[in-house]
């Protein structure tokens, strides 16, 4: 298992609550505005960045399908349940880590499972919600383990 951990590449998991700053966040780790980020523009489902040699789009289906042109205007969209969106970018940053950048809304536990180092974007301007606390509290452990020493707060304008 230890070799298996060591032969693949970290996966980031960008989470918080409806305009956090979460994609902007994920942009800012990948150097690039790939993923679009304005107040009305929201992540409704999960997208995956990893490297690749060229551009690749995926979608991935609540039946373990995965379509892998989903740009094609033969492909009627409303057919698949699509369950996450996968895509492959030439970002030198992205040969050091997968990213995935998540909605607000909906079960994230498997992601938050599927994570390496999961970042939680808060508003800066205002304390910790309800609702955050009882989000956060249902990540696995290791992720709610409190050390000796302090979080590391950053602020990303």
């Amino acid at each position: 298992r230890l070799a298996d951990a060591l032969r693949r590449v970290p996966c980031v998991v960008v989470m918080g609550e409806v305009n956090s700053g979460k994609t902007s966040v994920a942009n800012r780790l990948i150097a690039s505005s790939v993923l679009p980020a304005a107040v009305i523009a929201n992540t409704a489902i999960p997208v995956r960045l990893h490297y690749a040699t060229s551009v690749s789009v995926a979608m991935l289906t609540a039946d373990d399908r995965r379509v892998i042109d989903p740009l094609d205007p033969v492909l009627d969209l409303e057919d698949f349940n699509v369950e996450a969106i996968e895509v492959g970018l030439p970002e030198p940053r992205l040969k050091s880590f997968d990213l995935i950048d998540t909605p607000s809304k909906g079960d994230l536990t498997a992601l938050a499972d599927e994570s390496d180092i999961l970042i939680w974007c808060t508003n800066a301007t205002r304390a910790w919600t309800e609702t955050e606390r009882r989000k956060v509290m249902e990540f696995p452990a290791r992720f709610r383990h409190h050390r000796s020493r302090p979080c590391r707060h950053v602020s990303i304008s």
